[in-house]
């Protein structure tokens, strides 16, 4: 007679290997694509930097976790003629993505898969870094080593850009793998953030000026409807400079 196991539901192990899996299937997957953040509001985001300012004079421009590479995308044209921008992703398959979605465009200066920190780019070689949709993702541990690998990246004076949820409730996306009872977001949150907990944050990881505000990504007319409907944006960005 077989006896069933005990179901008992239990939260992922979000290592290394975990999060690889997870990422190498989505970006396995052509109808998972328009889910990734860049490819549903890559063109909004690029804007938004443009409007900043944070394009006018950049020489070097890294894509910190570039996912399938559609923000890059979404940059390139309006770099400033002889400008450059590069992506790392710890995805293989999102790497590879990236590369053949920005391969021919001239400002793209190649992606790479980080293997551990230090990657492989220069210190102080970057005038910007974007960061966007990533730090919710990071444990203590590794939010402290991504931010620090930024600055390392960053030229003195440049900037990181930072885009994550804002106040996002994780239990909205969590999920259950009902065979072995395994708990997880299915985009592998971990972490909630708002605009006063990610200033200090990136001012304890030794930024200086740092600039942050709501947004409701999808183009600037949703934007401002939240704002005239006095709606809780979606989205924190924030603009942290490297003394």
């Amino acid at each position: 007679m077989n006896v069933d196991k005990p179901f008992t539901p239990h939260p992922v192990e979000w290592n290394e290997e975990n999060t690889n899996r997870l990422w190498n299937f989505y970006s396995s997957l052509p109808a998972m694509e328009k889910k990734y953040f860049g490819a549903r509001v890559g063109r909004h985001v690029a804007r938004t930097l443009k409007r900043l300012g944070l394009l006018s004079s950049v020489r070097r421009v890294v894509d910190f976790s570039c996912g399938t590479g559609s923000l890059i995308a979404a940059c390139v044209p309006l770099l400033p003629n002889g400008a450059r921008i590069a992506g790392l992703d710890p995805s293989p398959r999102s790497v590879e993505a990236t590369v053949a979605r920005n391969r021919g465009a001239g400002a793209f200066d190649g992606a790479q898969v980080i293997d551990g920190m230090p990657s492989a780019l220069p210190s102080d070689g970057a005038d910007l870094v974007l960061l966007t949709e990533v730090i919710e993702h990071l444990s203590d541990d590794r939010l402290d080593e991504v931010l620090a690998e930024c600055g390392r990246i960053l030229a003195p004076g440049g900037r990181l850009f930072v885009t994550t949820p804002n106040g996002e409730d994780l239990d909205t996306e969590r999920t259950i793998c009902p065979e072995c009872g395994c708990t997880f977001h299915r985009w592998q949150h971990v972490r909630s953030w708002t605009a006063v907990s990610l200033a200090s944050q990136l001012k304890a990881s030794g930024f200086g000026s740092v600039d942050t505000r709501e947004i409701a990504w999808g183009n600037e007319l949703i934007d401002l409807g939240f704002t005239l409907f006095g709606r809780k944006k979606t989205g924190i960005l924030a603009v942290a400079t490297k003394p």
